[in-house]
């Protein structure tokens, strides 16, 4: 019995695969041809599905049924409609796209030698450093100086432990991006055993999000 649903399963799939490449074959096209017509795969299906809400209870009802397995369930439904899903991607960082572009501009018109071979145009660290001080702007301080002492702070580590504090290594070193010369002056100025709280008093302790996943000791 299960090897007929089985086989039933993959009939019924072969079928809509082959529904599915109708329209793409054209009229006196043999046999052949037919069957080797694939979709082209694209990683966001255009024309995709629905979405509906339904909200209600549901309950058993007793069945005086010798058999177990057969069931009948009353449900209560309150539909709210049906919603097309969209295909277009929605990028969480066009919310500060023109922070980004706007500090972009301003640094390379401050520092023209940023233009040199030294130094690899990748743009997206400036961009998560940019979006790490306006999320720390937004609750009050000054997002600048608590990113700066954050990075200074970060180089004083002997030993990153964990898979988190890797990651915040990573983010928090500045490379060989075109950044402002602010941010290699925070690591370097930490490497050099500076008090990167007196350094960047704007930022008092506790006020920074940053150092609750910092393990600085």
């Amino acid at each position: 019995m299960k090897l007929i649903e089985v086989i039933l399963t993959c009939f019924l799939l072969r079928l809509y695969c082959v529904s599915a490449n109708v329209h793409s074959i054209n009229v006196g096209a043999n046999l052949t041809d037919f069957m080797h017509v694939r979709k082209k795969r694209s990683l966001i299906f255009n024309g995709s599905g629905t979405i509906k809400l339904s909200v209600g209870p549901s309950g058993a009802v007793n069945l005086a049924d010798p058999v177990t397995w057969r069931s009948l369930v009353c449900s209560y439904t309150v539909q709210g409609g049906q919603y097309s899903i969209p295909s277009a991607p929605i990028y969480p960082w066009d919310k500060w796209e023109d922070t980004f572009a706007r500090k972009s501009r301003l640094l390379h018109n401050s520092q023209p030698e940023l233009a040199s071979n030294n130094f690899e145009t990748d743009e997206s660290r400036l961009f998560f450093y940019t979006l790490l001080e306006a999320l720390m702007s937004q609750r009050g301080v000054n997002g600048r100086q608590c990113l700066l002492r954050s990075i200074c702070q970060n180089a004083q580590v002997d030993q990153h432990v964990g898979l988190l504090s890797e990651i915040l290594d990573t983010v928090l070193t500045p490379g060989v991006e075109d950044l402002d010369k602010s941010y290699r002056g925070a690591r370097e100025a930490g490497v050099a055993g500076a008090d990167c709280f007196k350094l960047y008093a704007e930022c008092p302790a506790g006020l920074n999000w940053l150092d609750s996943y910092l393990d600085y000791f």
